[in-house]
């Protein structure tokens, strides 16, 4: 600032005579104003000073500001790390790990957060960090705390859910029904304290649900464990029993149902098919059908009947077993002795015979499943009734199974329910009928309601039909074969056959016969026709050939390589005819009415087949269609020339005196020149019809040969 000081005013000079003096203007008084512009420059400067602290500090507010929130964010950071890490994040742990961590990571995050604030500058920045870090925690320990807990609750529902299904599985599995009551029941306790512990109030349909739907799994398993096992009947009671007392849900039981229905429909079918097909006569009212049926439940099918721990019991044989039959030798026992002993122990002591006709099969049954002793106590008790029999029955197999748990195994539990079940629908669905003709049995499945129950029972009753039928044929069948053997062993090897009352007449007529010879017809058929040497065809031709013959045959038919061997015959017949027909031969193979021709054929025919055998049997091999062939034409060469010299036979023709013909000499007559013999057509037209007679296959060069025949004879 500048500033204009006034000093004493300047005089006025003379102007000379006359001239006025110069006044001073009028002027304020001087003052001194330095002072005062000191204050004012210094208050100045003042200002200035506070308005560069102002700022300063404004300044600084801004970078703790800053500083923080970096701080703030680098903090965030590493506790995003801590808890978000796919690999190691607190809110990535499962289960028990949730709750272990859950301490160690509150005390990380409150160590990162000292950390963090340790670094910053001053007080400020720290105070307003922990402002900060303050509702981080918060947030921080409120999201650990509920992982904590939902991961906690998680793993022990899981627990319980695993013991749940644990139990669910032991009780399907068990080996008996007390054992099955007792893991059912566990379960239902474990699916108790899941419902408990979802909070589930006791009474409401989702509590319902779950323990409805604990004890469908177990029913589900069972059900399914029978329709694996073919046991519908028992399933679809099950089912319905389950459904009754409302533990299954609707979707297992309608899943179920359309299966052990279909099952059940199935089984009933096969039951009331075989039912009467056994109904033929009241089945067990004989021993004869009754220890057909008991043997059918005691032998597998396919086995030795030998059993070596028969339910707990020890070992079997046939049914019977050795701890109730100490006094027999399994060892040795054969399925006659063992008819016996049940005839004499099981039939005839009980006195089975004298007992109303439809319950004795359930009582010889009953005895030799059970023992004589429970079969006479459950005969008395029932009065007489076969019903109340067969439910005494199965009350009795409870009551043993629950008296020693565990000792039966499902599969025999099991067994013991089908065999009682499959008697019952035996037993007491009888008819009675006495008759064993498909179409009567047949005309018995009208009173079944079912169309698809009806359907089943009659395909059972066709194919129990056609496989007894086969059976009985195939029994027959190898009882004649016994029978030939003892009649062909020795000169009226018959009268030593010890059934020959069993046989047929027929059967009877041919074995004292004794064939010597083949048929013609019949062994010419044979050949021609290879796929009969078969077993079960062979048999039917068995009294028209000699027992070499039939052996033969028979034996190139049974085997791994019948097949190999009827198809190779097929195609050495095949080439057999060709090679006659080849040959100029064709007339032996229509020739059946010509006894000599055709035996001559069959002579042929025999030691072609003869040839190849030795052949093979030399050289250890199978020969081949080439080698096949050689011995074909080596053996028609000498029948050829034969039936050319007399074909060829003035004398037979008429034409001269016989000539003497021998192997070597075909062709007959030789000329240096046959292309220029001119045979009469008149001749021809004879020599022809000649060969045509005789069935000779002819060329130009056979006919110029007979010609020359002729001229010779002239």
């Amino acid at each position: 600032m500048s500033l204009t000081i006034q000093t004493t005013p300047r005089a006025a000079q003379d102007g000379g005579a006359g001239t006025a003096p110069i006044q001073s203007p009028s002027v304020r008084p001087m003052f001194n104003n330095a002072p005062e512009q000191v204050v004012q420059s210094g208050q100045t400067m003042m200002g200035i000073g506070g308005k560069m602290t102002k700022f300063g500090q404004l300044l600084q507010d801004r970078i703790d500001e800053a500083t923080t929130k970096k701080a703030d964010k680098n903090f965030l950071a590493a506790a995003q790390d801590l808890l978000q890490d796919p690999e190691t994040g607190y809110l990535y742990s499962k289960g028990l790990d949730a709750k272990e961590r859950y301490g160690d990571t509150i005390k990380k995050l409150e160590q990162l957060a000292k950390d963090t604030e340790g670094g910053l500058e001053n007080d400020m920045q720290r105070e307003m960090f922990q402002n900060t870090v303050i509702q981080h925690m918060t947030s921080f320990r409120s999201k650990i705390f509920e992982h904590a807990s939902n991961e906690t609750k998680t793993y022990f529902e899981n627990e319980t859910l695993a013991r749940t299904e644990q139990y669910i599985g032991m009780a399907i599995k068990a080996d008996s029904t007390v054992d099955a009551a007792l893991y059912t029941e566990i379960a239902v306790d474990e699916a108790t304290s899941l419902a408990e512990s979802r909070g589930l109030r006791k009474g409401s349909a989702q509590y319902h649900d779950l323990i409805r739907g604990t004890r469908s799994q177990i029913h589900s398993g069972v059900i399914k464990d029978f329709v694996s096992n073919g046991e519908f009947i028992a399933a679809g009671k099950r089912l319905d029993e389950a459904w009754k007392n409302d533990e299954i849900t609707p979707k297992d039981y309608q899943a179920l149902m359309k299966q052990v229905r279909s099952g059940a429909t199935r089984q009933a079918g096969i039951l009331a098919g075989e039912a009467i097909y056994n109904s033929s006569e009241v089945v067990g009212s004989d021993f004869d059908s009754a220890i057909k049926f008991v043997w059918s439940q005691e032998v597998p099918k396919g086995t030795d009947g030998y059993v070596d721990n028969d339910g707990g019991a020890g070992p079997t044989r046939f049914g019977i077993n050795a701890q109730a039959n100490p006094e027999v030798d399994l060892s040795g026992l054969t399925r006659e002795k063992a008819v016996d002993l049940y005839r004499k122990k099981y039939w005839i002591e009980p006195g089975i015979d004298k007992l109303p006709a439809n319950i004795r099969l359930i009582y010889f049954d009953t005895a030799v499943n059970m023992g004589p002793g429970t079969a006479k106590e459950l005969y008395k008790a029932s009065g007489g009734d076969p019903n109340k029999f067969i439910e005494l029955r199965r009350d009795r197999y409870k009551v043993i199974a629950a008296a020693t748990p565990g000792r039966y195994s499902p599969d025999v539990l099991r067994a013991w329910e089908n065999r009682v079940n499959v008697l019952e629908s035996v037993a007491i669905n009888q008819t009675g009928t006495g008759t064993r003709s498909l179409a009567d049995m047949m005309k018995q499945t009208e009173g079944i309601a079912d169309p698809e129950e009806k359907r089943i029972a009659q395909a059972t009753l066709q194919e129990n039909y056609g496989r007894d039928k086969a059976a009985a044929a195939a029994d027959y069948q190898a009882m004649l074969e016994s029978a030939y053997e003892i009649a062909y062993a020795e000169p009226g090897g018959w009268r030593k056959i010890p059934f020959w009352g069993e046989l047929k007449e027929k059967d009877r007529v041919a074995l004292m016969k004794r064939n010597q010879t083949d048929d013609p017809d019949t062994y010419r058929h044979l050949l021609d026709n290879p796929t009969e040497w078969n077993p079960g065809q062979i048999e039917n031709y068995r009294d028209k050939l000699t027992k070499d013959t039939y052996r033969r045959l028979a034996a190139r038919g049974r085997g791994e390589n019948a097949d190999a061997e009827i198809r190779a015959a097929t195609i050495d017949n095949n080439r057999f005819n060709n090679a006659l027909h080849a040959a100029g031969l064709g007339g032996m193979i229509t020739a059946e009415k010509d006894k000599e021709l055709h035996k001559q054929y069959l002579d042929l025919r025999v030691k072609f087949q003869d040839f190849i055998d030795e052949e093979q049997q030399r050289l250890g091999r199978k020969l081949s269609y080439k080698e096949k062939d050689e011995l074909l034409q080596a053996l028609l060469k000498p029948v050829k020339v034969e039936a050319m010299k007399a074909w060829y036979n003035p004398t037979r023709w008429g034409w001269g005196v016989e000539n003497d013909y021998t192997e070597k000499n075909i062709p007959l007559y030789k000329v240096e020149h046959p292309e220029n013999i001119v045979v009469p057509d008149e001749v021809r037209t004879i020599i022809i019809e000649k060969f045509n007679r005789s069935g000779l296959v002819y060329t130009e060069g056979d006919i110029i040969e007979a010609y020359l025949a002729t001229q010779e004879s002239e």
